[in-house]
């Protein structure tokens, strides 16, 4: 019985101090961390990193789930910050959950918009962001070129970042930034051009798309338009367009339309010719027409080079008079014999004569209105294609008095015959390129 008695006092004496033990570890903090670890090599490096943290008592790893557990009494933060700091890898804190603080609804989800063509795309692009203070989660949509962002972090920071390190077009689709003051200066300008097909449509949104400030292009091929969003200047787009796509024809700004200065192209290509010795042409906007334009070309021509020079396009108009001086001025130059092939100047058989009197069975003959002359043009139109040069056919054929349309592809030029009214021609192509 004593013995019993016995027992019982020090089983008594036991179950305090059980107690206080059960109650100690309840002190002790177990948190769970979730962070990437592939192999055993992975998880060994991770309890290395917190072990020797003051209060860790006890480490347990798990690869297959990619969680470390951490048993002592230590702040789950500082464990994390350590984690992240060694390994270089994201770190979630599963559990304990921390506590919300006031500043919880600064924590962002954001989204967005650039181009991921593969999982490698996905990778690179998680892999500029991952790092930057604030992010706590990624998730890319190769399908949707998406990437969310979770975390308290600058859209506008993780927007440039990628810009930076993809060299990619990157567009916030959410949170929306807030319009400021500046927002008017955003301009939606549209051109006229060109696109007979996708691939002409690509090589013109290529040319422009990494100007500072565009954020958007969008390209019509039937209706021949391209349109940009972004703070840009219109001018500079046209200058890039024209620059990059070696285009003959004319890139025409639709809206906005830019003010009229005719004084202001003329002094630059003033300028131009100053310094750099060339000959400049204006192609936009168009100078005021000339006429004796192509008349000086020519005599220049034929002075320099002691040959003979025809003016094809356009016609000149006929002046006997101007012809004759240049005749002169070569014979007096060249001290050569010069005969006139075109314009052909009128027979002056005497004026004063009177008209000979038509016998009368000749009137009929003498209503008919005499026969249309056949002209001969040449333009020089840059060829991409087949479907640009069967656009073109098309086009020209359509204008009336058109006999036949001749194409060199490896020249890029268009011969077109036929009783048409050369003074309309050009004006006509204009607009149907425009």
């Amino acid at each position: 019985m004593g013995a019993l008695k016995e027992g019982s006092k020090v089983e008594a004496e036991k179950k305090p101090a059980a107690d206080a033990g059960e109650k100690k570890d309840e002190a002790k903090v177990i948190s769970v961390y979730k962070l990437d670890m592939y192999c055993e090599g992975c998880a060994k490096e991770i309890r290395h990193a917190v072990k020797h943290l003051e209060g860790v008592e006890g480490l347990k790893t798990d690869c297959a789930g990619n969680k470390l557990t951490v048993k002592g009494e230590v702040d789950p933060a500082k464990i994390k910050a350590r984690l992240e700091e060694k390994t270089k890898r994201k770190v979630e804190i599963i559990s304990p959950q921390p506590k919300k603080d006031d500043g919880a609804a600064a924590k962002v989800i954001s989204v967005y918009k650039l181009d991921m063509y593969c999982e490698g795309c996905a990778k690179e692009i998680r892999h500029a962001v991952k790092h930057l203070e604030g992010v706590e989660g990624l998730k890319t949509d190769c399908a949707g070129n998406k990437l969310t962002v979770t975390g308290k972090v600058d859209p506008a920071k993780i927007k440039a970042r990628l810009e930076e390190k993809t060299k990619r077009k990157v567009e916030i689709i959410s949170p929306q930034p807030k319009k400021d003051d500046g927002a008017a200066a955003k301009v939606i300008s549209v051109y006229k051009l060109d696109m007979y097909c996708e691939g002409c449509a690509k090589e013109i949104r290529h040319a422009v798309k990494h100007l500072e400030g565009v954020e958007g292009l969008k390209t019509d091929c039937a209706g021949n338009k391209l349109t940009v969003t972004g703070k840009v200047d219109p001018a500079k787009i046209k200058a890039r367009l024209e620059e990059k796509t070696k285009r003959t024809w004319k890139v025409e700004i639709i809206s906005p339309q830019p003010k009229k200065d005719d004084g202001a192209a003329a002094k630059i290509k003033a300028r131009l010719e100053e310094k750099t010795k060339r000959k400049v042409e204006i192609i936009s906007p168009q100078p005021k027409k000339d006429d004796g334009a192509a008349a000086k070309i020519k005599a220049r021509l034929e002075e320099k080079t002691k040959r003979k020079v025809e003016i094809i396009s356009p016609q000149p108009k006929k002046d006997d008079g101007a012809a004759a001086k240049i005749k002169a001025r070569l014979e007096e130059k060249t001290k050569r014999k010069v005969e006139i092939i075109s314009p052909q100047p009128k027979k002056d058989d005497g004026a004063a004569k009177k008209p000979e009197k038509k016998p009368e069975g000749n009137k009929e003959e003498a209503k008919k209105p005499p026969p249309e002359l056949q002209s001969t043009v040449v333009l020089k139109i840059r060829l991409h294609c087949e479907g640009c040069i069967s656009k073109i056919k098309k086009t020209i054929s359509e204008i009336k008095g058109v006999g036949s349309v001749t194409v060199d592809a490896a020249k890029n030029l268009v011969t077109v015959k036929g009783t048409m009214d050369v003074k309309d021609l050009a004006p006509y192509l204009k607009e149907k390129k425009g």
